[in-house]
């Protein structure tokens, strides 16, 4: 039996896919960056490697089980030293200490996609846990050879969003802003006809969908087309800050200096969880008045709660809610909140049965 391919494995010659090469701001590095194919289905992996220019010799070699490689030349440090910041794992992070040749390592579950230095402590890292939206976390990284810790974030604040910008001023406080698009000409936001466009263009692929006539489904595209917005040329809008916050990075933690939000983000805020709420609300009735559920506990399962999608409605579904129930082997039951049959897959094959509590208990089987 042959034995499993070890990640240096990879790094060979003919693996090679191509490598770029970057010059740091002080011109005393350069860092080559090369990507190496792994096996079929799989991503590829990525390494750097750091020459000094004055002589070509290597100072540091990270070996990364990711395809992207992303970096942070952190040079003439506050302790004398100079730094690459990368990641040998894609959930971890990897500080070289390029004049040393000394490196230290760790691994979170939080990964780290880019890198902006606020100063000379803090560490602006735009990243997210696997799978998760994306968001900024700002670390200590004053002595960065005993770890760099996260600053934890005033506790009156969730997180702070990706979609701002962030700065250090000269009183050492860290601002983060969010601008709103709006168009020069109409003054809307960009968020407000993008998805006029979006909705436009749903309705297209709808009719195409239902069956409607070619030329029909055509003056759909065509309309929807004369509706799309360019969100990347700048000739199109202003950038307006409607959410402030200021933050002082003191004693491991990001206190809270102020927070301003335009009166009409608060409106849409409030709108926003008074939608949540009442959506909330919903969910909570359909569970307590379906009445499969307690059944479905009782059998050693528990339905998850979802929503038609845009094809399900197109497609004639009209309950507001799905109950869906996952189990082995590929199988699965789904029904309908206010009405309709218990529906039940197992692998290609599907079956319905009758609303009722035999239905449910038959199609469990």
């Amino acid at each position: 039996m042959a034995l499993a391919l070890k990640k240096d494995d990879f790094y060979t010659p003919e693996n090679l896919q191509g490598s770029t090469e970057t010059i740091s701001p002080s011109g005393r590095y350069k860092l080559v960056v090369s990507i190496y194919s792994t096996k079929k289905g799989c991503w590829n992996y990525s390494r750097g490697q750091v020459y000094r220019t004055a002589d070509d010799e290597q100072v540091a070699d990270v070996k990364r089980n990711y395809s992207q490689f992303p970096f942070l030349f952190m040079e003439d440090h506050l302790d004398g030293h100079d730094y690459l910041i990368c990641g040998e794992h894609y959930q971890g992070q990897t500080f070289c200490q390029l004049d040393t040749g000394k490196r230290k390592d760790q691994k979170g579950t939080f990964c780290w996609g880019s890198y902006t230095l606020l100063g000379k402590k803090a560490l602006l890292v735009d990243g997210c846990f696997w799978a998760a939206p994306y968001e900024y976390k700002v670390f200590d990284v004053s002595d960065p050879m005993k770890g760099w810790p996260e600053y934890k974030l005033d506790e009156k604040l969730y997180d702070l969003e990706a979609s701002g910008k962030v700065t250090m001023t000269e009183e050492g406080q860290i601002l983060w802003e969010n601008e709103d698009l709006r168009c020069k000409k109409t003054g809307r936001r960009f968020s407000e006809l993008d998805h006029e466009w979006s909705r436009a263009s749903s309705e297209a692929r709808k009719a195409e969908v239902q069956g409607a006539p070619p030329e029909e489904v055509e003056r759909l595209e065509v309309e929807a087309e004369k509706l799309f917005v360019d969100e990347e040329d700048e000739k199109l809008w202003d950038s307006v800050v409607d959410h402030r916050i200021a933050l002082l990075p003191a004693d491991g933690e990001l206190k809270l200096v102020s927070e301003w939000m335009s009166e009409e983000l608060q409106e849409r805020k409030r709108k926003r969880a008074e939608a949540q709420a009442k959506r909330k609300a919903q969910v909570e009735a359909w569970v307590e008045n379906d009445p499969f559920f307690s059944i479905v506990e009782e059998l050693s399962g528990r339905p998850a709660i979802s929503y038609p999608s845009r094809m399900d409605r197109w497609k004639g579904e009209t309950n507001p809610a799905l109950f869906y129930l996952w189990l082995k082997e590929g199988r699965d039951l789904r029904w309908g909140s206010d009405h309709g049959p218990i529906k039940a897959k197992k692998g290609k094959e599907n079956r319905e049965f009758e609303r009722s509590e035999k239905g449910l208990r038959a199609a469990w089987k």
